[in-house]
């Protein structure tokens, strides 16, 4: 376990020299990465630099949000919307809930960033010297960080459902939902039973009745199975990273 994870002096001294070239080279990137926007900024007009923080949100998003552990804190429902292809009427008006989204999604990236920033030398120092207590702290710190972005997702799933057009806003939100939680809503083996079955060239009339009714029947079923599933693994899915610190 951690508690066991104590080194000597020459070994902490030897981790910290180790890391130190990556540690002196993240700060040359992100003072390089500084100087490229402050250069790009000065390029642009008045109008231009009011468009700046949308932007400047995307990129942030496009490099942070794949960053998430748990499953639905890596949803891009931005992505998600482009994959529907819908026409530009729909899309323009989704804006006002997608820019409150994209704006309570940059915030919790933001937050994320900052506390796994602060965590990640609690965590290493309390690996080196042992201290149990204080790395579970740091990394339950980074784990709530995480449920605070899937909480922005989830809410936005909801919210973008309920501003779609009724002819689209169940294709979106179950495409959404498999993208969020991909390990609870899948195809299964036996939505590919009743496809194959349907493709039998003999089947009545009846049987294609029949098979329509099993299958509601069935996708009744499925969904209150999901549910079921969904609560659970919003409820302990978190917890995994403090088990495994604790086990190792």
């Amino acid at each position: 376990s951690m508690k066991d994870v104590l080194l000597t002096a020459d070994g902490q001294r030897a981790i910290e020299l180790a890391l130190q070239p990556i540690q002196e080279w993240e700060v040359e990137k992100a003072a390089l990465r500084t100087e490229f926007i402050d250069n790009v900024r000065s390029q642009l007009g008045p109008t231009q630099l009011e468009r700046w923080p949308r932007l400047e949100r995307a990129m942030r998003r496009e490099k942070e949000l794949p960053r998430g552990e748990i499953q639905g804190e890596s949803t891009d429902l931005f992505l998600a919307l482009r994959e529907m292809q819908l026409g530009r009427d729909v899309f323009d008006s989704l804006d006002p809930v997608l820019e409150g989204y994209a704006m309570r999604l940059d915030a919790a990236l933001v937050r994320r960033r900052t506390v796994m920033d602060q965590a990640q030398p609690v965590i290493q120092d309390a690996m080196v010297s042992g201290d149990l207590s204080q790395g579970l702290q740091a990394l339950s710190s980074i784990v709530e960080a995480r449920i605070g972005v899937r909480a922005v997702n989830d809410a936005a799933i909801e919210d973008l459902t309920a501003a779609l057009p009724d002819d689209l806003a169940g294709e979106f939100h179950d495409l959404a939902m498999r993208r969020a939680y991909p390990e609870i809503y899948h195809s299964t083996v036996i939505d590919r039973v009743l496809e194959q079955a349907r493709e039998l060239e003999d089947l009545t009339d009846e049987q294609r009745v029949a098979l329509d009714e099993i299958e509601a029947e069935y996708l009744v079923a499925l969904e209150d199975m999901n549910g079921r599933m969904l609560a659970v693994d919003r409820e302990h899915s978190p917890k995994i990273p403090r088990l495994r610190a604790e086990n190792v």
